[in-house]
């Protein structure tokens, strides 16, 4: 079972090996079954209520959240970005979503973020170890 929470950034993960009475049968068209309430304490949990990267774009202050999002391009959203979620780790994750690329991001795209934000801004922008 796995079970996350974007809003709360929390996760957890466990085993349960099924029998057939412990489920409900599906009435949708691809007939999933769900486990019966009684039964979800047979789980063996691994990761319980673990903690989750923080989704950065959904935390954001709405004004934030809109101005970064009404970037047209996607260096753009990421300059953004950037440029108003401060004092934080910022992950591959939330840079992916920024950008809406489905190359890979890669660090010419980040060294172009740190030129803009150097230039405009007079900020500076530490980028760590970039592991895919």
């Amino acid at each position: 079972m796995v079970w996350a929470d974007d809003y709360l950034s929390r996760w957890s993960v466990g085993l349960l090996r099924v029998k057939q009475e412990w489920l409900n049968t599906g009435r949708n068209r691809d007939l999933r079954a769900s486990l019966k309430a009684g039964r979800r304490d047979k789980n063996l949990w691994l990761w319980r209520d673990a903690e989750l990267s923080e989704n950065i774009p959904l935390h954001m202050p709405d004004t934030d959240r809109e101005a970064a999002f009404g970037n047209m391009s996607g260096q753009g959203r990421l300059n953004e970005l950037f440029r108003r979620a401060q004092g934080g780790r910022i992950g591959r994750n939330s840079v992916r979503t920024m950008v809406h690329s489905r190359r890979p991001v890669d660090g010419d795209r980040l060294s172009a973020t740190r030129a803009s934000m150097r230039c405009r801004d007079g900020g500076r922008l530490k980028v760590a170890t970039w592991a895919m």
